[in-house]
């Protein structure tokens, strides 16, 4: 994971923003649940996904305020913007195979993402993300 600092000058004040950098992946063929990521280094208030599905040209780019997740998902050929309860996270397969996942928790050291699995989807999730303090 890659720890930054932001300093940006607005006048006479200084404004600091703490992140973390990191990734995880997830089969979306297991059964609905949760999937802790840890080792952040603090409790996030914020974070920034981007993912894809190994193999295919499915992407989503999505955020997480731990109350609303909202995102923009490509399925190769139609892109779609998203604004679902479960969604900061979001892989639409062909036929109504889906796995969704959106913030369940900011944890000391990290996050927790409940994942929803509708039907039968396969591959593996690669997800990058960016956790502010």
């Amino acid at each position: 994971m890659d720890f930054g600092v932001i300093n940006e000058t607005d006048g006479n004040k200084i404004v600091t923003a703490d992140f973390v950098t990191g990734t995880f992946t997830r089969d979306i063929s297991i059964a609905t649940g949760t999937q802790a990521v840890t080792g952040v280094g603090f409790k996030p208030s914020y974070i920034t996904f981007g993912g894809t599905i190994s193999s295919t040209i499915r992407a989503t780019w999505g955020a997480d305020d731990g109350t609303t997740g909202v995102c923009t998902l490509i399925d190769g050929v139609i892109t779609a913007w998203a604004t679902r309860s479960v969604a900061s996270i979001d892989f639409d397969l062909a036929s109504g195979n889906n796995c969704r996942g959106n913030i369940q928790s900011f944890d000391s050291d990290g996050f927790t993402i409940s994942w929803v699995k509708t039907n039968s989807p396969t591959g593996t999730a690669n997800i990058l993300f960016t956790a502010f303090k």
